[in-house]
């Protein structure tokens, strides 16, 4: 008996759709941006007291965040575009469970090794787990106004 596959109890492999092309200069430029954005943004508060933590907070998860951003927020942003596009939940998503799978594992790593000081890494998986996604949803929103500025130019 010929079941059709849209009728079949097992889902049935398809044909993969093509990649999505990724424009590389869109990419960088958003990349590079949406951990400095908040920064950024922040930057005014400096004048007052308060302020000031709120802005060294902003700007030092710029640097303690830029080789996790750099070496697993990159291939995850990469194979999010060529699988899906720019499909700026899903990329939040991702951002937040790479995140906490990281801090998961740095948690059992010092765990493992007994090294129970967890003050730094406690603030800093915390810091984490809100400038990953914000990083995310600011390079998609950046990504998808770079790319459309190319394609109104026929780049």
């Amino acid at each position: 008996m010929n079941i059709p596959a849209d009728h079949a109890l097992v889902p049935v492999d398809g044909p993969k759709p093509k990649d999505q092309k990724i424009n590389w200069i869109a990419f960088f430029a958003a990349f590079i941006l949406a951990p400095l954005v908040p920064a950024l943004l922040t930057l005014p508060t400096l004048a007052t007291g308060p302020g000031a933590l709120i802005f060294a907070i902003a700007a030092g998860s710029v640097v303690f965040g830029a080789l996790p951003y750099l070496v697993i927020g990159m291939s995850c942003l990469i194979d999010i575009l060529q699988e899906h596009g720019n499909d700026s939940r899903r990329i939040v998503k991702t951002a937040f469970k790479a995140t906490a799978i990281i801090g998961l594992l740095i948690g059992a790593l010092m765990a493992v090794t007994g090294n129970l000081d967890l003050g730094g890494a406690a603030f800093f998986g915390t810091c984490a787990l809100v400038f990953g996604p914000l990083w995310a949803s600011i390079f998609s929103a950046l990504y998808a106004r770079f790319d459309r500025a190319a394609d109104n130019k026929g780049v």
